[in-house]
């Protein structure tokens, strides 16, 4: 509950809107940086709530005696496969990045 109530709608969600709302912070660029940032960190409190619980106790006690494979461990390293689709993902991200900096205008023209 403290994460919830605390970190995820405290921090992530009614400072934010407070620093927003306050007039002598709104044309503050560090103000809103910061109020991102508390944003981000609302939105870890939501994982934190719905990822980890959900995998600290198995859903069957006696899951993990059913299969006897290395693949369905509980201890996981991803496959050859896994780590070229990550490679992937980052490098079509670079290309794309590369593309966007060849076609838009990045310098004033005078």
């Amino acid at each position: 509950s403290k994460v919830f109530w605390g970190l995820q709608l405290g921090v992530g969600f009614l400072l934010p809107i407070l620093i927003c709302m306050n007039r002598a912070m709104r044309g503050n660029v560090h103000a809103m940086g910061l109020a991102g940032f508390l944003i981000v960190a609302g939105l870890v409190g939501a994982r934190l709530n719905l990822v980890i619980p959900a995998q600290i106790i198995p859903a069957f006690p006696s899951m993990t005696e059913v299969y006897h494979h290395v693949r369905w461990s509980y201890g996981y390293l991803p496959s050859n496969q896994e780590w070229l689709v990550g490679l992937g993902a980052v490098a079509i991200g670079f290309w794309l990045f590369l593309l966007a900096r060849k076609l838009l205008p990045l310098e004033e023209v005078s």
